[in-house]
């Protein structure tokens, strides 16, 4: 037991020997590499924070008048989740917007070139049976208010650029409650599943609609609706009592579907007829044999008119094959016969969604998420933000593209860890962290 004794005092532990100098240096680098990694943490959540905000910054943003008309209004490349949301109310100004995207069970928002989405104020369409409009310059903006109180609606008009919001209660989406009117200042309604399309020049709605349930001064096929002025008046093309509003041909001209009769119209802004002509059979795809074109069936899907007033599009049809749908465009001209044709589409067509045009020959395809525009025109969005709708400004689709940082990392990808990266790096910071805590604490107790 002695010599045991002996041999452990004799066996002093190499620690208790130690150099005072290399000890002080090792301690020194300790603290200096968990300073370093704190700081480094702290850097990439201070830059992840920043980023984000300033990417998601859900304050109005001011437009330069001087900037109207310059083509800067573009489509972005991706929209993403947003930390932070925004809703638009009376006096903001984002500025021009893209486009316009529905979100299933959540509703309508405004989409700005940059990416960024901004709700609609309290609109509660949460199907999308009501879809907005937005102007060619993508300035101004006209959306269907629902869920007011007692299930009342309105027509809202707002100016992106200088935040003013008009608010016309004498236009309705139509709805009743145990048979009474829910707003009995309406004249006019706003038909569901109805796309609502500004003029060339943004001065004029139209839509298809007629008097209101409240009981308007007349009734019509369509609802003309003066922007600046407020004034409503109801058209019908005469003799052609169903043709549907397709769009505008110029700033003072509408152009008309009738699918019962088979016939193109253009009228003026009051109804009277200027042209008449015959739809001629489309041709440019093998139909299925169950797939007649029946313009009497097109209903949303009529309009919009192309930019340069040439071509109207007339519907989407099932064509055979792979691409299970198309687009049928008549070509306006002088004469009694407007030439038809069929441009193979897509699968992948948003259902319930009205067709943008910009300069193309062909109008932008709405299409679900992920991918909403396909082509050149390609838009991406993040599957979790449920978008089943996408309207597009017509200078947004002929301007430049907004990649940002985002579009210019991941480009068109669409896993979901690209849209999700935030939260990754976040997350990875923090585990960073912790461990560098938990790595002090334990040394400490050594």
């Amino acid at each position: 037991m002695r010599q045991t004794l002996l041999d452990l005092t004799d066996d002093v532990a190499v620690r208790i020997h130690v150099d005072p100098a290399a000890a002080w240096a090792r301690a020194r680098r300790r603290t200096v590499r968990r300073r370093v990694g704190a700081a480094l943490v702290a850097a990439v959540a201070v830059v992840l924070v920043v980023v984000g905000l300033r990417s998601l910054d859900p304050r109005p943003v001011a437009l330069d008048p001087a900037d109207h008309g310059s083509g800067g209004l573009g489509l972005p490349t991706r929209l993403g989740h947003q930390w932070l949301s925004h809703t638009l109310d009376n006096g903001d100004r984002p500025g021009a917007a893209a486009g316009l995207v529905h979100r299933q069970g959540v509703g309508w928002y405004l989409v700005l070139p940059s990416g960024r989405l901004v709700g609609l104020l309290a609109n509660d369409d949460t199907t999308g049976e009501y879809p907005p409009a937005i102007s060619p310059d993508g300035r101004r903006v006209a959306f269907m208010q629902l869920g007011l109180a007692d299930d009342a609606s309105r027509l809202v008009v707002a100016e992106l650029d200088t935040g003013q919001m008009r608010f016309l209660s004498t236009v309705d989406a139509g709805r009743t409650r145990d048979g009474v009117p829910t707003n009995p200042l309406a004249e006019h309604r706003v038909n569901g599943q109805s796309p609502m399309r500004f003029s060339p020049d943004g001065s004029h709605l139209i839509v298809l609609g007629g008097a209101s349930a409240a009981g308007g001064p007349e009734d019509g096929r369509a609802v003309l609706i003066g922007v600046a002025d407020g004034v409503v008046t109801t058209v019908t093309p005469a003799g052609s009592s169903l043709a549907m509003p397709a769009g505008w041909l110029d700033d003072d001209h509408l152009v008309w579907i009738d699918g019962e009769q088979r016939q193109g119209l253009v009228t003026d802004l009051t109804g009277t007829v200027v042209q008449r002509a015959r739809l001629g059979e489309p041709s440019g795809v093998v139909m299925t044999p169950t797939a007649e074109v029946d313009p009497s069936d097109w209903a949303q899907w009529v309009g919009p008119v192309s930019p340069d007033g040439v071509t109207v599009a007339g519907g989407v049809v099932p064509t055979s094959g792979d691409l299970a749908q198309a687009v049928v465009t008549y070509r306006i001209r002088v004469g009694e016969t407007w030439p038809g044709s069929t441009n193979v589409g897509t699968s992948h067509l948003a259902s319930l969604c009205p067709l943008s045009w910009g300069e193309d020959e062909m109008p932008a395809l709405p299409r679900d998420a992920p991918e909403l525009l396909g082509g050149e025109d390609m838009v991406v969005a993040d599957a979790s933000l449920h978008i089943d709708c996408s309207i597009w400004a017509g200078d947004a689709l002929d301007g430049p593209r907004h990649r940002g940082l985002t579009g210019r990392l991941f480009g068109y990808q669409t896993a979901w860890f690209y849209w999700w990266w935030r939260e990754l790096l976040l997350g990875a910071a923090a585990l960073a962290g912790v461990l560098l805590l938990g790595r002090r604490r334990l040394r400490s107790r050594v």
